[in-house]
Formats: structure tokens, C-alpha cells, sequence
């Protein structure tokens, strides 16, 4: 080989390796080419997601699974705290995901700790995720054509060394308690501050707390002793949280002041699944227990006792996947397994419990017991002592080639459920068995309320939705006596944490809806609504609905299905949120109120204000059916001529004046 070609061959292999480089991400999440990030560096992650289809993105079930999405991915060796911005995108990219995957397809997700449009300066988003574990993340770029989210993108992504904040729950480094093994922490309690520590609603919400976390990789009972504190701590706190800030709490299981030997509290948490915990170190200088401390957290091992619904392990069963349980109730006590109130008091069972996530439809079966088991427990339990139970949704003895019945449980929200195998010496269904148990992906039917998957709205993390409304009914839509019963609807729902201006935008549909129902539903099926004005324009002449002050809890939103008004078929929906006291808010928008009301069309207008307004009536589906011009004097009637010609019914009024927009519901008998 001469120099010459030595060097082409060289370069050839350059070339190679460059576009190797760049070919970073895929439409396949399994596919991405993972990329090294450095704590204290960056990298660049770019691709194109014009081509991005939902084909395997995510699993079934998840309220992502119809999303077409891109996928980049890099890899940290450590904590850190990584942020990822949309600042190369120009124009901007307006509602973009904020979603983290550890798995492929997408199934356990992590969303963005904050978001913000600022730090780019150009409207484009940097999402952060603090104390986010070292591994391999997958970062989902969301292809919408209509949102002008489509075609090639440059990201870029940062890291730095995490810092622990015991201050505030999500700012601390969970430590790895193996079982058998013990972690120390220590701190000094004193400026803790009581914000963000426990959720809204939570009755230790406002405690001052120190916080710190420990991860198992299994089953464990864990203690979480303060016998190092002297003086001893008499007022401590008993809880553990599995989120941030704490709601999802778990009480000792026993305690006592005896086990340390000083006055100082014990606690015991039996049967702790594999996963991280938060655990709360109250202060409170009344009692002492203020200042520095150290406590003990060790973990031993759980011990399964199948006769004892408390003490046995769930085990972890995924949505397309099966368990097999396995015993033998010859010795089954009857002793602590049902609640005394319950008709199963004192039945002698074995137990096997499994958890999911998200909704399932679950299947028990007894295929395979030989001889035939006659006398079988179709229930489950969410709790131990059977109280909390789920009657089978039917049953059957001919799923089972060999005669055995076979349970199913349609719709199960997610959590963990507890399986009574009942014995029963005189019908022969006692001894060694094996049951099967088996979960499936609730259908997603946007159709019915009750069915649609919810989704967490919060301030930088908006909800998009594609959706298509083609096939929807009125069935099951609306209470009885609500005003749109009989109207076709597609429904989505999602949930707020505290209160939020929202805006329901449609841009994007393609071709735009002629017709979009500007009001939201509080219960299932649709009914004490609360009705939007006019949001930001699309500009694509679909439509946008805002709801100013919309208090936390969840809501549910009506996608029209009207063929007549080109609203039938596929759409897109972007739910954003910005906190209650940003904006118009401030200004003090609600000036006016409507007298009498409900009425007969003799409605006057009181004003807290003045100068000229536009007032505009519009019906429930957001037509306007009338508008005029009228000065307001404040502390004076205006009479709303609109009103009188208008038929029974409710209506929205929206008054437009130059210190903000207010729109009141009207009731026309």
C-alpha cells in the first residue's frame, strides 16, 4: 500500500468514525447511541425527528404511548444535576417534552425538577433535572409539524456535581442501604424551614423537616433508630416518604423508646420494597429535639410467612407480563388475615401479593392443579387485614383446558394487591398449588372519562396530547341533566397540584377544528364546569381557551367529535400552566358581576371600574352569539341589552376592558 493510499484508507476510516458520531439518536429508543456526559462538561446531542413516528416509543398503557418522539440518550458515571436546553431552535420550539426514560420503550420516567424560557433569551426551553442518577437517559424530542416542532435539532446538555440541600427533600443524595448493612446520617436541624417538605394536603404540610434518603435493592425491613441523641429527642417523627415533597407516606410499623436505652425512639418499617425513601428529621426546639443529630438506618432482609397477609414480599409485575406463585396452604391458619367485619373473617388462607404501575387488567388462574381445585377465592385485597377487597369482574372454568377457574379484574389502578389461596380440605382444594397471574395494559378509551389516563400538569411541563375523535360517542359523556348530554366527546384529563392558569390550545391540528368546547369538567361523567375565554390566538386559526385561577384538583376536558364543523378526526391539544399569580391576575380582573342571576333576560352589569368595554355573549360551545360597546362607571349598573333576546340556557360573558378580561357565567330561564 503506497503513502497515498495509506492516507486516503486513513482518512476513509475518519469519515467512518465521524458519521458514526453524529448518528446519535434514533425513532427507535433501544436504537440512540448513548453519549459520554462529564460532571462539569457538555455535549451537544442533534438529529432530525421529522420522520419520528409513535411505533414503540413508549409502553402500552402510557399516557405517552401515542406520542411520536425522537430519542438522544447519554450516560453519567456519578450524581449529577443535568440540564438540557432547546436554545439552537429557531423560532423557538413551544412545547416540548420534559421526559427521561431509563428503559426503552419509555416506561420509567423522570420529569424535569424545573423549566424555565428564560435562560436561553429566544423562548426556547432548558429543562433541569436535579440529582439525577448516574446511567443511561433517554431524552424523548417530540415530533409536532403543526407546533413547527419538527425537522433538525441541536441540544445541549450539562452536568454538574450534585449538591445535597437537606433543606428540601428532592436536594438530597440517597445513600444504598444493602441488606444486612446500616447507614449513618448526621446534620443539624436547626434552619430547616418547613417549605416544600411535605405536599399541600398532607397534615404534616408547613413541618420544618431535615431530610435524608436511603435506596434498597429489595425487600427489607428497615429501623431507623435516634439512640445517639443526648439528651433524647422526645418528639420525632414516625414516617417515611417515597416522594418529594412527601405525600406518599409509610408509618412504622412499631416503635419504642426501649431499644436504645437512653429514651430515644426506635422505629420499625416491615416489608419496604425495593426503592428510595425519603425520612423526615423534624425540628422542634420546644421539646429538644433541635440541633445536631445523628440516626441509624439499618436493613435486614425480609422473611415471606405466606400465612400472614402482612408478611409477605410483592412482587413486581409489569404490564404484558405473568408471575407464578407457589405454595402450600395445608398449614393455613385463618388467624390475621380478613378485617373481622368482612365475610371472609376467619377463613384459613395463603397469601402472594404483586404490584403494578398504571392501569391493568389482571387475570388469576388456577391452570395446572390436579385435581381440579373446586373451591377457589376470586378476591383480591389492597390491604392487610383483608378489608379493602376487589370482587373478580367474572370468572370462568373453561379458560383453563383442565377445568380450573380463571379470575378476572378489569381496570386495576395501580398499587399492590394481596392474593388469598384459599384451603379447603373438604372440597380438596388444599395442599401444594400454582397460580398464575397475569397483567394487561388498560385499553386507553378517550371516549369515556373514566377510562382516560391522567397526567400531572405542573409550571414548565406542559401536557400534549395527540388524540383522534373520530369514533367518539355521547355514552356515559354527561351527568344527567347537564346542558351537552347527547354531545359526542373525546375526553383527556389531567391534574394540578395547586392553582394554575391554564391554557388549552388546539394549535397544531391539522386541518384546524371548526369547533373546540371551551370548558373543562371538575367530575366523571362531565358536569360542574367551568367555562374559558379566549386564549392565546393560534396561528393557524385553531383555537386557544384560558382558565384563569384554575384551583388545584383534576380536571377533565371535552374534545368535541362534530363532522358538520370540521372538528372530527385526528388533533393535537397543548395544556400548559403558569402560576396563579403571573400576569392579568395582578391587575385585579375581576371588575364586574351579573344582576340578576340566574335570570329572564333583564341582566345588568355592576362595575367595579371604568371607562369602555366590549362585552361579548358566547353559548357553550364558544360561539359568540352577540357583542356591543358600553362605557362602565364604577359602582353603577349597565344594563346587558344582549340578554334579552337570548333563549334559556347558560352562557359565557366575557368583558374586555383596558385593564384586563373577565368573563362570568350567565343562566338565561
Amino acid at each position: 500500500m503506497t503513502l497515498a493510499t495509506r492516507t486516503l484508507y486513513t482518512l476513509a476510516l475518519s469519515i467512518i468514525s465521524i458519521s458514526a458520531t453524529l448518528a446519535q439518536g434514533n425513532d427507535n429508543c433501544a436504537l440512540a447511541v448513548a453519549q459520554s456526559l462529564p460532571i462539569g462538561g457538555s455535549i451537544t446531542l442533534t438529529g432530525n425527528n421529522s420522520a419520528a413516528t409513535a411505533a414503540g416509543d413508549f409502553v402500552a398503557g402510557s399516557p405517552y404511548a401515542t406520542s411520536p418522539v425522537y430519542w438522544v440518550k447519554f450516560t453519567t458515571t456519578a450524581c449529577a444535576n443535568v440540564t438540557v436546553s432547546y436554545c439552537a431552535q429557531s423560532p423557538a420550539w413551544v412545547g416540548t417534552f420534559d421526559i427521561l426514560a431509563s428503559t426503552c420503550p419509555g416506561d420509567v420516567l423522570v420529569s424535569a425538577s424545573t423549566a424555565n424560557t428564560v435562560e436561553c433569551g429566544n423562548g426556547n426551553t432548558t429543562y433541569l433535572y436535579n440529582l439525577l442518577p448516574a446511567g443511561t437517559w433517554a431524552f424523548a424530542v417530540l415530533n409536532n409539524p403543526g407546533a413547527g416542532m419538527s425537522g433538525p435539532f441541536s441540544l445541549t446538555v450539562s452536568a454538574t456535581t450534585c449538591s445535597e440541600n437537606n433543606d428540601q427533600c428532592d436536594q438530597v443524595i440517597p445513600q444504598a442501604l444493602a441488606s444486612g448493612g446500616s447507614v449513618s446520617f448526621s446534620g443539624n436541624n436547626t434552619t430547616a424551614s418547613g417549605i416544600n417538605d411535605f405536599a399541600a394536603g398532607s397534615p404534616y404540610f408547613g413541618t420544618p423537616v431535615y431530610w435524608h434518603a436511603f435506596t434498597l435493592s429489595g425487600c427489607n425491613n428497615v429501623t431507623v433508630n435516634y439512640c445517639a441523641q443526648s439528651p433524647a429527642w422526645t418528639n420525632t417523627l414516625g414516617i417515611i416518604s417515597r416522594d418529594c415533597p412527601g405525600n406518599d407516606l409509610v408509618n412504622a410499623s412499631a416503635f419504642n423508646t426501649i431499644d436504645c436505652g437512653n429514651g430515644n425512639s426506635t422505629f420499625r418499617y416491615d416489608f419496604l420494597t425495593a426503592g428510595t425513601y425519603y425520612v423526615p428529621v423534624l425540628a422542634d426546639g420546644n421539646s429538644g429535639s433541635i440541633g445536631a443529630y445523628t440516626l441509624n438506618v439499618s436493613a435486614v432482609a425480609c422473611v415471606e410467612n405466606n400465612d400472614l397477609c402482612s408478611a409477605v414480599v410483592p412482587q413486581p409485575l409489569a404490564s404484558g407480563s405473568s408471575l407464578n406463585f407457589t405454595g402450600d396452604n395445608t398449614s393455613a391458619s385463618g388467624i390475621g388475615d380478613f378485617d373481622e367485619s368482612t365475610v371472609y373473617f376467619g377463613s384459613p388462607v395463603y397469601w402472594h401479593a404483586f404490584t403494578t404501575t398504571g392501569c391493568n387488567d389482571i387475570t388469576v388462574d388456577y391452570c395446572g392443579q390436579t385435581p381440579v381445585w373446586t373451591n377457589t377465592f376470586g378476591i383480591l385485597t389492597r390491604d392487610c387485614p383483608g378489608l379493602d377487597l376487589v370482587n373478580p369482574t367474572q370468572f370462568n372454568y373453561t379458560a383453563c383446558v383442565d377445568g380450573n377457574v380463571t379470575f378476572y379484574h378489569n381496570s386495576l389502578s395501580e398499587g399492590t394487591y394481596y392474593v388469598p389461596v384459599l384451603a379447603d380440605g373438604g372440597s380438596g382444594s388444599i395442599g401444594a398449588y400454582s397460580i398464575n397471574v397475569t397483567a394487561t395494559a388498560c385499553p386507553i378509551n378517550f371516549d369515556l372519562c373514566t377510562a382516560t389516563p391522567n397526567q400531572t400538569l405542573a409550571i414548565g411541563s406542559p401536557v400534549v396530547i395527540n388524540a383522534n375523535n373520530a369514533s367518539a360517542g355521547s355514552t356515559n359523556d354527561w351527568a344527567p341533566g347537564n346542558l351537552f348530554v347527547g354531545t359526542p366527546v373525546n375526553w383527556h384529563r389531567f391534574t394540578t397540584t395547586a392553582c394554575l392558569d391554564v391554557e388549552i390550545a388546539y394549535c397544531g391540528t391539522t386541518p384546524a377544528f371548526g369547533q373546540t368546547l371551551g370548558l373543562v369538567a371538575s367530575v366523571c361523567p362531565g358536569d360542574q364546569l367551568t367555562f374559558g375565554s379566549a386564549g392565546t390566538p393560534c396561528s393557524d386559526s385553531n383555537t386557544s381557551w384560558a382558565y384563569d385561577d384554575l384551583p388545584a384538583g383534576t380536571w377533565y376536558v371535552p374534545v368535541i367529535n362534530n363532522p358538520g364543523q370540521s372538528a372530527s378526526g385526528p388533533y393535537t391539544m397543548t395544556i400548559t400552566g403558569t402560576d396563579c399569580t403571573i400576569g392579568m391576575d395582578e391587575q385585579g380582573q375581576v371588575f364586574t358581576s351579573l344582576f340578576p342571576n340566574p335570570s329572564d333576560g333583564a341582566v345588568r352589569l355592576l362595575s367595579k371600574i371604568s371607562g369602555p368595554a366590549l362585552i361579548t355573549v358566547f353559548d357553550l360551545a364558544g360561539r359568540t352569539v352577540g357583542a356591543e360597546r358600553a362605557g362602565l362607571t364604577a359602582g353603577q349598573f349597565t344594563d346587558l341589552t344582549l340578554a334579552r333576546s337570548l333563549p334559556a340556557g347558560s352562557y359565557g360573558v366575557r368583558v374586555d376592558h383596558a385593564s384586563g378580561t373577565d368573563v362570568l357565567r350567565l343562566q338565561i330561564r
